[in-house]
């Protein structure tokens, strides 16, 4: 659902969790932070239960911890800028995971003996995303809702009710789903489609399909795929992007088929010419 290619987690997330962790830690119990890694989400895991109030509170940036369960550790550590000591850690992390369209973090798995922070690397459900994408301007009340509902967690009935007023979700109580027709609704479905893009391997099939017809210059195979690419993508990204293109092709290839660059001509650059390689 993304216009540009990004790595399954950010950086700065899974940093801050990771201090988080160290810094709330129950060190009385003499155990370990836990990292784990499953298909698209991380989960880390401290001993002892979240300290100072629910993780809820802190999401929208409106809550600053009062008391902490490592003060000279946290201390510490927000001087070398490890931790945000303010409290804002929790809702810049809440905020990145908005701005790349994939589900929020959560504490779900936590009990009152440990802490779990989960750390989501894929989309669970293609209408969240796409709501996202589309409604920039949505409350991040709503946002938490609707994270909820396509991780099929429970939401207060109030908060059902609103969310099926603006028709951003359908079912019945319990088994609520985020609206399948959010496209329709804003009328962007083209412009969506157009900033998607295609999947790597369809844009692999261009070039293997030209090249079946015979060798093809480095701009010509630019030329075929450039109109393809996500109009979100700037020049320098197309580039970088065809480019990639090739290159897979060329070290794996696709299908068992790979291509190369014809040894009588230039191997570098625009006037380099491809060919499929020969088994």
């Amino acid at each position: 659902l993304l216009a540009t290619e990004l790595p399954r987690y950010d950086n700065q997330i899974l940093l801050e969790a990771l201090h988080n962790c160290i810094a709330h830690q129950d060190y009385e119990k003499a155990a370990l932070v836990v990292v784990e890694e499953y298909i698209g989400r991380i989960r880390m895991t401290n001993q002892g239960g979240f300290f100072d109030g629910q993780p809820i509170d802190y999401f929208e940036g409106n809550r600053t911890p009062s008391v902490y369960r490592n003060t000279w550790l946290a201390n510490a550590m927000n001087l070398v800028g490890m931790i945000d000591k303010a409290g804002y850690g929790i809702s810049d992390m809440v905020m990145v995971q908005r701005k790349r369209y994939l589900p929020l973090p959560d504490y779900e798995g936590s009990t009152s003996t440990a802490t779990v922070f989960n750390i989501y690397g894929q989309v669970i459900d293609v209408n969240y995303s796409q709501l996202l994408m589309q409604h920039g301007d949505l409350p991040l009340e709503q946002i938490i809702w609707l994270d909820r509902i396509q991780k099929h967690l429970k939401i207060d009935e109030e908060q059902a009710a609103r969310l099926r007023n603006a028709k951003l979700i359908e079912g019945r109580k319990p088994n609520w789903f985020v609206s399948a027709s959010i496209a329709a609704l804003t009328d962007k479905r083209n412009e969506y489609v157009l900033n998607k893009g295609l999947e790597n391997d369809q844009y692999k099939n261009l070039i293997l399909k030209r090249l079946g017809m015979g060798k093809a210059s480095g701009s010509e195979l630019r030329d075929l795929i450039w109109k393809q690419l996500p109009q979100s993508l700037t020049d320098a990204a197309k580039e970088t992007k065809v480019k990639n293109l090739r290159t897979g092709l060329r070290l794996r290839g696709l299908d068992g088929i790979r291509i190369e660059i014809d040894p009588a001509g230039p191997q570098r650059g625009a006037a380099s010419i491809w060919r499929i390689k020969a088994n």
